[in-house]
């Protein structure tokens, strides 16, 4: 899996597409690749699917913001505010439409103790992308900081994806 770097880098939706165009974009066979985001990285593949006109096997979305702009964290004491990096990788509302129309399987993996989004922007990234929504308990921002090591319900769904 590769480390694509984070916008607390300044690493811009430049560099990600970039680092994709030419690592992973060679080597995507449709019917066999199922693409995982995290947090930011969920919007920066809404954008990059759309704009490269890629189809895959399936799309999960982990933790993923609707709107890094307007955000309510349900941790007060923990919010923060986004490097202003990250609106480069905003969706649009017309990438958002068009990504959601694409026809492979799309899921959204969403906590009931995330930090940084409320439940409303999480339910709202999953209505914009047509998604199956999957709540899970008790495994925060679905990274190392909360404690998540190992995701059971990911590789549970990642495995059942394989198996059509």
């Amino acid at each position: 899996m590769p480390s694509l770097g984070s916008y607390r880098e300044n690493i811009t939706y430049e560099d990600w597409k970039r680092y994709c165009d030419l690592n992973i974009l060679p080597y995507i066979i449709p019917e066999d690749t199922i693409f995982v985001g995290q947090s930011i990285g969920t919007q920066f593949l809404v954008k990059y699917l759309v704009e490269s006109n890629i189809n895959v096997k399936a799309y999960i979305s982990c933790a993923a913001p609707y709107d890094v702009l307007n955000l309510k964290s349900t941790a007060p004491e923990r919010a923060f505010s986004f490097n202003p990096i990250s609106k480069l990788f905003k969706p649009t509302e017309r990438e958002f439409r068009l990504f959601g129309n694409k026809s492979f399987p799309k899921y959204s993996l969403f906590c009931d103790d995330d930090i940084f989004f409320d439940k409303s922007n999480l339910e709202e990234y999953s209505r914009a992308i047509k998604s199956t929504p999957i709540f899970i308990k008790g495994k925060g921002h679905f990274n190392f900081d909360a404690g998540v090591f190992e995701l059971n319900e990911l590789e549970d769904l990642i495995t059942s994806l394989l198996k059509d």
